[in-house]
Formats: C-alpha cells, structure tokens, sequence
C-alpha cells in the first residue's frame, strides 16, 4: 500500500495504483500459508480504516482459499468488519449528534439548518429493510450464489469459522430489522419471536415469512443470502457423508436468532426425511408451516 514517503522509492508513479497496488496486496495476501502474520497484521492494518476501498474488498475475497485455509478466524474477524454497519438505534443516535452540533453552529454563525438534517428515519428509509445495516455497496456478492467467495472456501477449509460468520451476518441483519420495527412501531407492527425447545436448549428466532425466506433471497442483502445458500448446500454435503440431520442442527442451531435459518433447516429434513427430538419442534410449529408453505 501507499506507504506516505514520497520518493523513497524512486521509477514508481503513484500515479499507477490502480494496477500497482492490487498487484502488491495480492501478492502479499497470497503468502498467507507462508508468512501467516505479516498477512494478519496487514487484515488488521484494513480494519483500522474508516472506509475500505472496493478494491481492497475484491483483492481480499480473491485470496479466500488461502486466508481461509492459513488465517481463517482472522479472515473472518476482517468480513465481519468490513460487512457489519452500524444498527438503526447506533445510526440514529449519530444522527442526533449531527443535529445537536448543526443546531449549534448554526446558533453560533448565524447560518441556516439544513432542511435535509433529520433526526430520525422517514418513508425514503424504507430500503433499510432490504439493507438491514450489512454493507453492500461493494457489490461482492451480486448476484447470490451458494459458491461465492469467502463462502466456498470457509465452509470447505474451516467450516466451524464459516458457521461463526454467517451467524453474526444473520443476526446482525435480525437485530436490524428488530431495531426498525421498535423505532417505526406505529408503522411496522410489533415482532412476535417464534420460541422452540431443542434437545440442547430454549431458543427465540425473530422475523416473519419474507425474513424466512432469506435462504432464497426475498429482498435480503446479496452477502446475507450467499451465505445462508452456502451454508444449506454445505449441510447437504454433510448429510451425504453421513452426518445426521440431528448432529447438524446441534452444530449449526446454537446461537442462531435470525428465522431464516429454520428455513435452511426445514430444506435439510426434506433432503433426508428424520424423525426426532431435534426435528421436532421444527416440524410442527404452525408458523414455520406459513411462512414455507
């Protein structure tokens, strides 16, 4: 990257870091197996940024297989970074914060306040609901495929870290949608969690049928949906190498609030037919029923 000591490298033109600098990152992060922290301090180095560049996004998706096999929770650390805005009650409350110190410049200097200013969101925020504060200006994930990067090569290499990522990506989006639905209460309604008793414990999901259907992509954000795609083909693998629906849904299930990974689950009953405790709850539950029927 751009080190900020102009002419210590002499015959190079920053002026070519279009080309430049994608080249030197990739190969930089290609060494991954081979030099595991210089490449862990450099994902650090890019979290500590205000902003991340599309091309610093793509160069880093394009390493997945490396990072994923040589730095996989590091690599992880870095998406969840990258991807993860903050919630609408964060965002808001940074919005007062503006207002506040608006109002007072403009007691101040004497100038006038913006009509654009608001403190809260109004009808032209109703994209939030699609967005649910996961970044996807970046466009990495368009369209949403169950084999995009980082999602192939974490579930193949280090599935237990592709789990951790798609759970806080599912429930960073739920906690969203959540946070809108308590600010536009008069607007939106009042959720009603679904509650299930699993062998290994009590557990809440929150969202209706259009959340459930994230796992096939109804207005959910393109990362989100690619890897609740990849992780429902991933279980498919696993159940074809014997794994039991069961043992999945212990591995998969705890932690998880978002509904729609009992879509995800309800795909991995009908793929192999199972009767059990664990099934169960799944099965008979009337709201799963309407929102998959």
């Amino acid at each position: 990257e751009r080190s900020g000591f102009p002419g210590k490298f002499p015959g190079l033109d920053w002026k070519d870091d279009d080309t430049l600098v994608p080249q030197a990152r990739q190969l930089l992060l290609g060494n991954a197996v081979g030099n595991p922290q210089v490449v862990k301090a450099y994902l650090k180095r890019l979290e500590s940024r205000a902003s991340l560049h599309d091309s610093a996004m793509s160069d880093v998706i394009l390493c997945s297989p490396r990072l994923s096999t040589a730095l996989p929770r590091a690599f992880v650390d870095f998406l969840l970074k990258a991807l993860l805005n903050p919630l609408p009650k964060e965002e808001l409350e940074e919005r007062r914060k503006r207002y506040e110190a608006e109002l007072r410049a403009v007691r101040d200097g004497g100038h006038r306040l913006s009509p654009f200013l608001t403190t809260g969101f109004t009808s032209t925020d109703d994209f939030r609901l699609d967005e649910l504060s996961i970044g996807e200006g970046r466009q990495q994930f368009y369209p949403a495929h169950p084999r995009r990067e980082p999602f192939k090569s974490l579930f193949e290499h280090a599935p237990d870290e592709a789990i951790r990522f798609v759970r806080c990506v599912a429930n960073h989006a739920i906690d969203a949608w959540r946070e809108l639905h308590e600010i536009q209460n008069e607007r939106r309604g009042t959720p009603i969690p679904i509650d299930l008793s699993f062998p290994w414990g009590e557990m809440r999901f929150w969202g209706g049928a259009r959340e459930y259907g994230m796992f096939r992509g109804t207005f959910s954000p393109h990362a989100l949906t690619s890897g609740l795609m990849a992780m429902e083909a991933w279980g498919f693998d696993q159940i074809d190498a014997g794994t039991t629906v069961d043992d999945l849904l212990a591995r998969v299930f705890p932690g998880q609030r978002n509904v729609a990974l009992l879509g995800i689950a309800v795909s991995w009953m009908l793929y192999k037919p199972t009767a059990s405790f664990a099934c169960l709850p799944i099965s008979t539950n009337p709201r799963v029923w309407n929102a998959d029927i």
